[in-house]
């Protein structure tokens, strides 16, 4: 504001002289004496009187001069008694009057600052205007021009009220006492680089938090949506402005694709505006940020406050929103079937004209998925003409085709690709249709208009790149079927020869080379049928592969090519479970080629088979006594015999495969051979299930400790052990086996102190990952660091070797191990000269309760090395 004491200061001047005044009264006219008492009285601060002494005098006949002094006077005596409008009315009557008088600059100024006091803004810009600047002082200048300003910003006249304010400072004003006003100026005239520069410190008398929205919506507003958001966050929570913030926050996340970081912003801006409320595009773009989100659930009550936003806009921009709130309900139900059905249906009148074919397809496409064929075929009606103008009509025809043929309406469905075709003829689903058309006609047996449909297709040029290599070569064998039905072998062979060089999936593949295989048959080129078998054969997963093994092994018989009807019939075994389920005329073959080949141990038992499944034919008894003779086996022959009586017809297939494992049972239980070493072998390394495995090393471990791993077996179980990963507990009882192995052989001392301190290492590095009660990390660990003790205290490593002594007796003591760990301490001690510790060791091995065969050996040991300790005394 302007201080009163700066418009007196004219008036003040004068009345600093009321002696000099009353000196030269005598002097001076009459009238002047008159004007000193006015003087006089306001100098006394009898601002009335003085105003009564004035219009006393006015009523006289006065030269204007005189009248003009008493005006001023009478203005600043009212200013005196605070009537500012009685004051200004004085001023202006004398700048009406006497507008070249001495006192009309004063009085000029005087009403300017009365008429800012009396807010007569309009009167005060028009003055200003006229006023001659150039008059003033210099601290009328800065007051005035502020004057000036302030007016005009009352006034809400902002693009002149701007440059005034900046002048008034130019002028000497102090800014700080309106750069609120300024800062506001710039904020309602859009100014956003000049109050994002005049508030970069700060705004004296500004709200911090209305000043960080408004900094965050400026710097929306000119795409800084980094420092947008950076402002924003500003605001605090409690603030009235924080849900504007939130949404300026928001607009600036969504710009910066930052969508879901959106949401929370998003979601209190919707809920907190209210004063305007949030507009429907807040609601939007909330939808669109949790569709982005993951959160489609939530997308239909953010929808919903769109719709309820809608108040008060015009139609046409609800039309418009509608259109897009219904795309964001679909949207938001994309990722469940029903729902989008169900969204697309409430919607459809809704959806802008160039979309609806796309959403319809998207309803259509959810129906097909869901397997509602009937839902998908009640659309067409309705749907299938806008389709039919879009480029979903191909898929759309494609999917009403498959429902058409669902519902047994499949010859409706033909017409309507047909009418696809016909009307998108180089359209890529064109192809596809035509696919679809060969494939009915080859179901239905029409081989001839399925080769049509297929050889147009196969021709297209861009057949590849629409239908993609696996569905081309589909296509491909689909009609090399046709022509194979149409009894075109050479073409077909042409065919499937290109088919199976470019590569196809192996499925296809399987089945190209059967009917490939067929096709050199038919064509009398049995070489190239039996290559195109094997091929097949080959690749496995065949499902009529039995057969398939059957007719290539009776042409291998016809060829005497003996090994190769055993191998064929062997894996037909394999697929059949049991031989009975051979046909009997392809188990004769085999018997006879078994026996051709030289090999009669087999061929007697298939024979032997072949007695029990067919007892009306005797003669196969008798082959297979021949075949058991010509074998020299009689023993093996005669158990076979018994075996075959004792479970005719009666053996379930699980049993009959479980003969050997049964046998190799009884003999490591009889202690018979080899003790089914063998089987073993194979069982540790064929072998899945982990009960079966551990019955399988656990066999082992016996045949080992009986000395009866030859160094062939060792080999195997060192190759299985490597085959197993160190992160398995297979590797370490697999190592324990071999360790002991080894060691049974003092040249192979190098090795197993080599593979000893290898196993440890690796059981350190993965003992955490074994299954803990898994023989591995039991047994086959004690076994390790046994035999690492062992190797190095025949290396001569008393000290290390006690070490991992211990190690067995304080982590592994399992099994005979701790007995033996115990006994092989005591050595080291004796190395070391502790002939007392040593005793000790022996000692409680030798005292400990009776144990299995294993430990007994071990405290034996302990016995007899007690007796000799006692013997040195």
């Amino acid at each position: 504001m302007i201080p009163r004491l700066l418009r007196l200061l004219w008036f003040a001047s004068i009345a600093l002289l009321p002696g000099l005044l009353a000196a030269t009264a005598r002097a001076a006219d009459v009238e002047e004496v008159q004007y000193n008492v006015v003087v006089n009285l306001y100098n006394a601060g009898q601002w009335q009187a003085a105003i009564s002494k004035i219009e006393e005098r006015e009523k006289l006949t006065l030269p204007d001069a005189m009248r003009s002094k008493y005006l001023y006077a009478k203005g600043l005596a009212y200013e005196k008694g605070a009537k500012s409008a009685e004051a200004l009315a004085a001023y202006d009557q004398l700048l009406a009057k006497y507008p070249k008088a001495i006192e009309s600059d004063p009085a000029q100024l005087a009403a300017m600052y009365l008429r800012y006091s009396l807010g007569k803004h309009d009167e005060i810009i028009a003055g200003y205007e006229k006023l001659n600047k150039n008059k003033l002082a210099p601290a009328d200048k800065k007051n005035l021009a502020l004057v000036y300003a302030e007016s005009l910003y009352a006034k809400k006249d902002d693009k002149r009220a701007l440059p005034a304010y900046q002048a008034a400072a130019a002028a000497g004003a102090d800014p700080a006492g309106f750069a609120a006003r300024l800062f506001e100026l710039r904020v309602r005239q859009g100014l956003h680089a000049d109050l994002l520069a005049q508030s970069a410190q700060g705004v004296p008398g500004f709200p911090p938090d209305m000043l960080a929205l408004v900094r965050a919506e400026s710097f929306l507003a000119l795409g800084k949506y980094a420092e947008a958001e950076a402002e924003g966050v500003k605001v605090p929570a409690a603030s009235p402005y924080y849900a504007r913030a939130c949404f300026a926050r928001a607009q600036s996340l969504v710009k910066l694709n930052k969508l879901k970081e959106a949401i929370a912003p998003l979601e209190v801006a919707v809920a907190g505006l209210k004063d305007p409320p949030a507009p429907p595009a807040a609601y939007l773009a909330l939808a669109e940020c949790l569709l982005d989100g993951g959160r489609p659930a939530e997308v239909e009550k953010a929808v919903a406050g769109a719709e309820r936003a809608l108040a008060g806009l015009p139609e046409a921009e609800k039309v418009k929103l509608r259109a897009q709130m219904a795309l964001l309900r679909i949207r938001g139900a994309a990722g469940d079937k029903p729902k989008l059905v169900q969204a697309v249906t409430e919607s459809r009148d809704k959806v802008p004209p160039d979309q609806l074919a796309k959403i319809l397809y998207m309803r259509l496409f959810a129906l097909s998925e869901l397997g509602d064929q009937k839902a998908v075929v009640l659309t067409i009606k309705d749907d299938l003409p806008v389709l039919a103008k879009g480029t979903e009509y191909g898929p759309a025809a494609l999917i009403y085709y498959k429902a058409l043929r669902e519902t047994q309406r499949a010859d409706e469905g033909l017409k309507l690709l047909e009418s696809f075709v016909a009307a998108k003829p180089d359209s890529p689903d064109a192809l596809r249709a035509q696919v679809a058309l060969g494939n009915a006609a080859l179901e239905k047996g029409d081989h001839a208009r399925a080769r049509t449909f297929f050889d147009r297709v196969s021709a297209a040029p861009k057949a590849a790149e629409v239908l993609g290599p696996a569905a081309l070569h589909e296509l491909l064998y689909n009609r090399a079927v046709a022509l194979e039905k149409l009894g075109d072998h050479a073409e077909t062979i042409k065919s499937l020869t290109a088919l199976i060089a470019a590569k196809p999936a192996e499925e296809i593949l399987r089945q190209a080379l059967l009917l490939l295989g067929q096709a050199q048959s038919a064509a009398k080129n049995y070489p190239a049928a039996t290559a195109a078998w094997k091929q097949a054969l080959a690749l496995g997963k065949l499902a009529d592969e039995l057969d398939v093994r059957d007719r290539l092994a009776r042409v291998l018989y016809a060829a005497k090519d003996y090994p190769g009807v055993n191998e064929q019939y062997a894996a037909a075994l394999k697929l059949a479970g049991v031989e009975e389920k051979l046909p009997r005329e392809s188990r004769e073959v085999w018997a006879r080629a078994l026996f051709d080949q030289g090999n009669f141990v087999e061929s007697a038992g298939h024979y032997e088979r072949l007695a029990k499944s067919f007892s009306e034919a005797p003669g196969y008894a008798f082959e297979s006594a021949v075949a058991w003779s010509k074998a020299g086996k009689p023993k093996e022959a005669a158990a076979w015999y018994a075996a075959a009586r004792q479970q005719k017809d009666k053996l379930p297939p699980q049993y009959a495969a479980a003969l050997a494992a049964n046998l190799a049972v009884l003999q490591l239980d009889s202690g018979e051979g080899d003790l089914g070493l063998a089987h073993w072998l194979d069982a540790v390394g064929a072998a899945k299930d982990e009960v079966q495995w551990e019955a399988a090393i656990s066999a082992i471990r016996k045949i080992s400790a009986a000395g009866k791993v030859d160094a062939a077996a060792l080999a195997k179980l060192e190759a299985a052990m490597n085959a197993a990963a160190a992160d398995q507990a297979r590797h370490y009882a697999l190592g324990g086996v071999v360790l002991e192995g080894l060691a049974a052989d003092k040249k192979s001392l190098d090795r197993a102190r080599a593979l000893a301190d290898k196993l440890a290492a690796e059981l350190g590095e993965n003992e955490k990952k074994l299954d803990a009660k898994s023989s591995g990390a039991t047994i086959g660990a004690a076994m390790i660091y046994f035999y690492k003790a062992q190797t190095q205290r025949l290396s001569g490593k008393p000290v290390d070797a006690v070490a991992s002594y211990e190690t067995v007796l304080a982590a592994y003591p399992f099994n005979e191990w701790p007995d033996a760990a115990a006994c092989g301490a005591a050595e080291c001690y004796l190395a070391l000269g502790d002939k007392d510790t040593a005793v000790l060791k022996f000692r409680e091995v030798a005292d400990a309760q009776p144990a299995g065969a294993a430990s007994q050996k071990w405290q034996e040991l302990a016995r007899n090395r007690l007796k000799d300790l006692q013997t040195r005394k």
